[in-house]
């Protein structure tokens, strides 16, 4: 046999052992822990005896150098006034959830996070990919009615998955497009992209990949739960099915929330998290009606039933929350991606209580650095976001190829800080084009991010942003690689 041809066989079984590993991974959901910890924070109505042990690491320390068992050293001193809980809000993350009325096993692994016992549940975007998704999500949010909870909207929410040519986004990068968001710029593709046979088998691989997929969430017993060490994943990830049974009748620390089928104990579980976080902006910047035209996939039907479990919509809007002692601010955008987002002002009481806030969150689909700048000079602490997927198919070790963003893909997931400056960006230093829009944003991510489980100490003005690479994937493109789909839980400590 010619050597051509044995690495041509070489190579197809690379790329087929490739391709099946990353659908199994593609199912290989794992529960980040994050803590983030915040000395400046001195709660108004509660009293904080806390006392930090003296091997903590010093302030404005890399978030390499902090690791969770520094975290696990904090010592909180007992008293009636003042529990554990209230010292810590404990923030549930899940975006890109992508989830499919089939998809069995990641609607069970999802309702299982509530018993994490999250104090707020934190959606960013893109939890559909059909219609036919809905129910399946409301059916995995389920185990969640009761937790206060806010939420944005990604692309896929309004617009059903279409098969998208991969190289597309490799592209976008070398070309500069994803600086200028979805649509903004017509790129010349090589004419052998343009070809009849191309505009078919992209089509139809990502068709084959779907079947395969599906056939992988059906089989009992599949190594969905495995890790790349070959080890089961469920018991460190998920709280075993004994625990969840001592659970049954509560949901969130700071409070009892019931887990019965949807019924009137729900609906009061609903009205309690209604309770806690409030809309502030009597009314919200939306897209155009042309473009709301166009939408296809059950939005606002799934707006009416989030906002029936209390928690509220931050579509370009401001919100305010009281939860656990902790008094909160929010200020969410729709989609950036499809430049939905119009970041909404803030004045008089707003303005004032948002200053007062011990805590202000930020809430996008896509982590466009222009948000994430007019963020950070919002004052935001924390910002979530999601969209990227982590790069979804990686180098080893995590290394993302693509942000599908105008972010760096080193940051195409993880924890790490936000600086706004005058300098110009990390990614685009010295140099604006009046092609981009809303091109005047200067900030720039800061250090290595936090990608696993780990902590982080917030030094005082500090913006953190965490990007999760999400739960889910394109139907048609249903792989990853070196990059495990994630939801992510944050534990805020204050001292």
């Amino acid at each position: 046999m010619k050597t051509s041809a044995r690495l041509w066989i070489a190579g197809v079984v690379a790329a087929g052992s490739a391709v099946a590993w990353g659908l199994i991974e593609a199912q290989a959901f794992v529960l980040r822990r994050r803590s983030v910890v915040v000395p400046e924070v001195v709660f108004r109505d509660v009293a904080p005896h806390l006392v930090a042990s003296t091997d903590l690491p010093k302030e404005g320390s890399s978030v390499a150098d902090i690791s969770a068992p520094h975290v696990a050293d904090i010592s909180v001193a007992k008293s009636e006034e003042v529990s554990a809980a209230q010292s810590s809000l404990r923030i549930l993350h899940l975006s890109d959830i992508h989830l499919l009325a089939r998809q069995r096993h990641k609607i069970e692994w999802i309702s299982k996070l509530a018993d994490s016992r999250p104090d707020l549940l934190v959606l960013t975007g893109d939890q559909l990919s059909n219609a036919d998704g809905y129910p399946a999500l409301l059916e995995a949010l389920e185990p969640f009615i009761g937790v206060p909870g806010v939420f944005v909207y990604g692309s896929h929410d309004y617009y059903t998955a279409k098969p998208v040519n991969p190289l597309k986004y490799i592209f976008h990068r070398l070309t500069g497009a994803d600086k200028r968001g979805a649509n903004s710029a017509k790129l010349t593709y090589c004419k052998a992209w343009r070809t009849r046979w191309c505009t078919a088998a992209v089509p139809l691989t990502g068709t084959a990949l779907q079947f395969i997929g599906a056939v992988l969430e059906r089989i009992p017993g599949n190594p969905r739960a495995l890790s790349p060490g070959g080890k089961s994943t469920v018991n460190r990830d998920i709280p075993p099915d004994s625990a969840r049974e001592e659970k049954a009748s509560t949901r969130g620390r700071h409070g009892s929330h019931s887990l019965s089928t949807l019924s009137t104990q729900q609906v009061e579980a609903a009205h309690m998290a209604r309770s806690y976080v409030r809309c502030e902006a009597p009314a919200r910047n939306i897209v155009a009606p042309t473009k709301l035209a166009r939408r296809n996939l059950p939005w606002e039907d799934m707006t009416s039933a989030l906002e029936a479990r209390g928690w509220v919509n931050l579509t370009n809007t401001r919100a305010a929350a009281h939860i656990g002692g902790w008094s909160m601010s929010f200020v969410g955008v729709d989609d950036p991606h499809i430049h939905a987002d119009s970041f909404p002002s803030r004045c008089g009481e707003r303005e004032q209580s948002t200053q007062k806030a011990d805590l202000r969150i930020g809430l996008t689909h896509a982590p466009y650095s222009r948000v994430l700048d007019a963020m950070a000079k919002d004052g935001c602490d924390l910002v979530f976001a999601g969209h990227t997927h982590g790069g979804q198919v990686c180098l080893p070790g995590g290394n993302s190829l693509v942000s599908n963003c105008d972010l760096n893909p080193r940051y195409a997931s993880g924890l790490f800080a936000w600086a706004h400056t005058d300098e110009g960006s990390e990614e685009d230093p010295g140099t604006k084009s009046s092609a981009i829009r809303s091109s005047e944003h200067s900030g720039r991510p800061l250090g290595k991010p936090l990608t696993g489980d780990g902590a982080v100490i917030r030094r005082n003005g500090q913006t953190l942003v965490n990007v999760s690479a999400g739960l889910g994937t394109s139907p048609f493109a249903p792989v990853r690689i070196a990059c495990r789909p994630e939801a992510i839980q944050v534990d805020v400590i204050a001292l």
